[in-house]
């Protein structure tokens, strides 16, 4: 994946967009997403989409903790952190009981996957984030940063910012996420199509 030093979107989805279509090319559009995201960007609905709640055209109903990804081209934007324990309401989402669903969802992609790209906000799942930043040296990702008084996403290799980063929940807030959200998680795999 081409590393983008920075980035003027108002929030860290536009960041995340980048990266799928990017994603979504290079692979001539045989991928399977889980969770069901680019499809709100474009004409992007002709690929196997995983997504447990979200009903629509061509969206497989599964939990995608349990389905084998062997040789596969798999991408999940802001996904995965909703698998586990989320720190910024307290609670489990969607039904899920297992603090480290998310981790394992990951570590399965890892070891079945033929390439994949995973995003997800630093500070929602705290306990993602930290098997991430304890085991990052196992992975290739990009982490950005924006400091919300400008449209920027900065790519940060600064370890001291990392701990700076969160995600803060604000009920019944409608406006642009870049003022709740400071930090983004791009991890990928290149694989035999790249």
């Amino acid at each position: 994946m081409n590393k983008i030093e920075e980035f003027r979107y108002k929030n860290e989805r536009g960041v995340e967009i980048h990266y799928a279509k990017e994603f979504f090319n290079i692979n001539g559009g045989n991928i399977c997403e889980v969770g069901a995201v680019l499809r709100h960007w474009g004409d992007y609905k002709s690929h196997e989409t995983i997504d447990k709640t979200e009903v629509g055209e061509g969206i497989i109903n599964e939990d995608a903790t349990k389905l084998s990804y062997v040789g596969k081209n798999v991408m999940c934007i802001s996904t995965v952190e909703h698998m586990g324990f989320v720190d910024v309401y307290n609670k489990f989402e969607f039904g899920n009981t297992d603090r480290d669903n998310g981790i394992n969802f990951i570590k399965k992609i890892d070891s079945e996957a033929n390439s994949y790209l995973i995003t997800w906000p630093v500070g929602y799942c705290k306990d993602l984030d930290t098997w991430f930043f304890n085991n990052k040296e196992h992975f290739n990702y990009h982490i950005y940063q924006t400091n919300g008084s400008d449209d920027n996403w900065y790519l940060c290799d600064n370890e001291d910012i990392w701990s700076e980063m969160k995600y803060i929940a604000v009920p019944g807030f409608t406006g642009s996420r870049y003022s709740v959200i400071n930090g983004l998680i791009v991890m990928y795999k290149i694989g035999d199509n790249e």
